[in-house]
Order: C-alpha cells, then sequence, then structure tokens
C-alpha cells in the first residue's frame, strides 16, 4: 500500500480489484472442465478526479463499484458476455429505467495484437446485437487491457 497526499489528506492506493479474483481463482488447481468461473463483489475504489468528472459539482474521491470476473474458455466469452447483457436488461427493465449502451474501442496505448482487440470488440458486438439491443462506438475509450461495453 502507498500512501500520497492530496490536498491536505492522505489516501492509501489499492491496486484494481482483478487481483483479489485473481488470487481466490488460483487457491487450487483448475481444469479446463471447471469452466467458466465466475466472482464477483462489491468493492470501494478510490480515485482522485478532477471536478465534475464523475459527480456532477463534486470531486469524487470514493465509489464503490460491483465488480466481476468470469475465468472461460475463448469458446464461451460470447455465451458468457450474452448473459451479463441479459442480465443488464433484465435489471434495467426491472426498475423501469432506460439505458444506452456503448462499446469502448481499442486505445492508442494498449496490451495485447490488434488481432485480438478486434476480435473481442467483435465478440461483445455480437453480444450485444444478439440480445436485440444497440449500441454507440466510444473510439479509442476501451481500457487498456481490453474493449468494454459501458451501460449509461
Amino acid at each position: 500500500m502507498f500512501l500520497f497526499e492530496v490536498e491536505k489528506e492522505i489516501y492509501g492506493l489499492k491496486p484494481m480489484d482483478c487481483p483479489d479474483s485473481i488470487i481466490v481463482y488460483k487457491t487450487r488447481s483448475r481444469s479446463y472442465k471447471d469452466l467458466p468461473v465466475r466472482y464477483n463483489e462489491i468493492g470501494r475504489i478510490f480515485r482522485n478526479e478532477l471536478s465534475g468528472t464523475l459527480g456532477g459539482m463534486f470531486r469524487v474521491r470514493q465509489i464503490t463499484q460491483d465488480d466481476a470476473h468470469i475465468f472461460c474458455t475463448e469458446e464461451q466469452i460470447l455465451g458468457e458476455i450474452s448473459t451479463i447483457m441479459k442480465m443488464v436488461r433484465e435489471f434495467y427493465n426491472m426498475f423501469c429505467l432506460e439505458f444506452k449502451l456503448f462499446l469502448s474501442t481499442m486505445p492508442d496505448s494498449h496490451l495485447g495484437t490488434e488481432a485480438t482487440w478486434r476480435k473481442a470488440e467483435e465478440t461483445l458486438a455480437t453480444a450485444i446485437k444478439k440480445n436485440g439491443m444497440t449500441y454507440a462506438v466510444k473510439e479509442k475509450d476501451g481500457a487498456f487491457y481490453g474493449p468494454k461495453i459501458d451501460v449509461h
């Protein structure tokens, strides 16, 4: 843990939530036959966001995020993402909320090959379409490690 000061307040830097799920996954030997393995958690994330970035006029310092990690084979990805998209639709419909989907694509600074990125982006788009949903593209707005679907 690294400590730093921001505007006379002391913060502790925490890595992304991803390592927690990976540590749990690695607690025993697993076979491809065990897949998919799904984990989720509700965790706190600390940020030093600029005023207005995530909370209107307020500066966001901490948010609670529901986070999920799915360990699966490449052949299982489309089915897993499609299931998540169904869940998103059901959840928002339950509360009569409208939502928009955005597919965030490969940023300039990224890990992996362009071919892998394009395949991942195509798989996410297919999962959205498979559920009868539409989306807009947010060019170069993906995470450095992969594309993402943003739900607004």
